[in-house]
């Protein structure tokens, strides 16, 4: 399995925002295309359908212009390439709206002459990028489209409620404290985790203002020395997380408690983990790394690390695979105690994409944290990119995204070019190696920039003559 052998069905957010890359998905367009795969996208109005699939079309017209130019990869000869974008309603549509709006996509697909055929193929086998409650509205509403005639695909009343199950279960894994219970409950042979117990929000408050709270919480895991990471159970992103040293603790404890009301949380609900810290140490070796799984089709592992914009490595830039790198993490975590948990989450009733994030501990062995994200994680972009490579016949050992967001401005695409193939750092698939822009959405000079089979030092001169050329760049880049 890659991640673009099936379609992937992103839906709007509901935020605000103008920015439709953010809102819709839609910076996978260009690694879809790659693949010569297809993506479903249900937006908030018929003028922002029109909007995104005229965005779909220059995307792909300017990635055809470079790799013309310059990369010359045989892309797959498949017609009718761009997104289905459907419009369902604001800003949460009914299962019965939904419907409608794939069977009016489903038929103006047919006047437009476009494959209506496949259009009913592509509904019948999308999987999502994540489930939550609005995708799971729109996902009874394709099960009514497709039950309903064109498609000749019936789903009966007993998978609607599997997958409305599947959808609480998104729900429920959000919640850290669901995966430590899952971990605790399972009689299989998992990965190692690091030492943790939940406690609610208001018990851990409750221990403000005493002396040596630190020593206390250290009880609770077993532990008699070291620091301990105090974090919301139900926050990301590293939110409303402090780190006890045992000095100054009550002034950090009163951070944490102050974040968690700005959120409106509730201290008597919100579960947090009290987690020993884990200390990696100084080895030629990833400290983070994250694995993407997909639960129901354990024969997809992937373990990538990450890349940062700051020298404290607190922003994320981008994703970092190598072959090396995710073979000797994956080892020293064991493939089969990963598929074993993998079963724990397909046990719960969930089944999709989740993120696993792992650390390397003072052992030299990555030992996994408790977070888990039930969707596609940010690793999924430069691993679409290194699917569609290898499917166009070239070999990757490792690539790097240097941001997937649109990141990148450059005004003149064309002089920039020329450079990267003057110094001979541009991607051709004949080199099989070097800087890859893909165009971005987020605007007609945007691009996201991708290096394939360069070592580190490669990869810092690479972001170095970007930078330099950029009207508006990452502002580092950190290993």
């Amino acid at each position: 399995m890659v991640l673009s052998d099936h379609a992937f069905l992103y839906v709007a957010t509901g935020n605000d925002t103008p920015d439709y890359a953010e809102r819709y998905g839609t910076d996978s367009t260009v690694l879809h295309y790659m693949h010569g795969a297809k993506s479903l996208i249900f937006t908030r109005s018929r003028d922002s359908a029109r909007e995104v699939e005229e965005q779909g079309q220059r995307v792909i017209q300017r990635f055809n212009n470079l790799n013309h130019r310059t990369y010359q990869l045989p892309l797959p000869e498949v017609y009718d390439q761009l997104e289905f974008v459907i419009w369902s309603g604001e800003p949460t549509p009914s299962p019965s709206g939904v419907a409608e709006a794939v069977r009016e996509t489903w038929e103006l697909a047919h006047q437009r002459g476009r494959n209506s055929d496949q259009f009913t193929q592509l509904i019948r086998n999308a999987r999502f990028n994540q489930f939550t409650a609005i995708q799971l509205r729109h996902l009874i509403g394709v099960i009514e489209f497709q039950n309903s005639g064109p498609s000749g695909h019936t789903i009966g009343p007993a998978e609607v409620l599997r997958l409305e199950h599947v959808a609480d279960r998104a729900i429920m894994l959000n919640n850290k404290a669901a995966y430590f219970e899952i971990t605790r409950d399972s009689s299989g042979d998992l990965p190692r985790h690091v030492p943790t117990h939940v406690m609610s929000a208001s018990e851990v408050y409750s221990l403000m203002g005493t002396p040596g709270p630190v020593k206390q919480l250290r009880q609770r895991i077993g532990a008699t020395e070291g620091e301990i990471v105090v974090k919301s159970a139900v926050e990301a992103g590293g939110e409303c997380c402090v780190v006890l040293r045992g000095e100054g603790d009550n002034i950090r404890l009163a951070e944490l408690f102050r974040d968690l009301r700005k959120k409106g949380r509730d201290l008597e609900t919100t579960p947090c983990l009290i987690q020993r810290c884990v200390t990696p140490p100084e080895l030629d070796l990833p400290a983070r790394i994250g694995i993407l799984g997909y639960v129901g089709d354990n024969g997809y592992i992937e373990a990538t690390t990450q890349v940062y914009s700051d020298p404290d490595r607190r922003t994320y830039l981008g994703s970092y695979w190598s072959a090396g790198t995710a073979q000797a993490a994956l080892k020293s975590i064991g493939l089969n105690k990963i598929n074993n948990l993998l079963d724990a989450f397909k046990n719960t009733g969930y089944i999709g994409p989740l993120g696993l994030d792992a650390m390397l501990d003072e052992d030299g062995d990555y030992t996994l944290i408790y977070d888990a994200n039930p969707r596609l994680t940010s690793a999924a972009a430069v691993l679409m990119v290194r699917d569609a490579l290898q499917k166009a016949g070239v070999p990757v050992t490792a690539a790097v995204s240097l941001g997937h967001h649109g990141n990148w401005e450059f005004k003149d695409v064309s002089s920039l070019m020329d450079y990267l193939c003057r110094e001979k750092i541009a991607f051709t698939a004949s080199s099989g190696r070097g800087v890859l822009l893909t165009p971005n959405p987020r605007g007609e000079y945007r691009f996201d920039a991708y290096c394939i089979n360069m070592n580190n030092s490669e990869i810092q001169r690479a972001f170095e003559a970007l930078a330099n050329r950029s009207s508006e760049a990452p502002a580092g880049l950190y290993f």
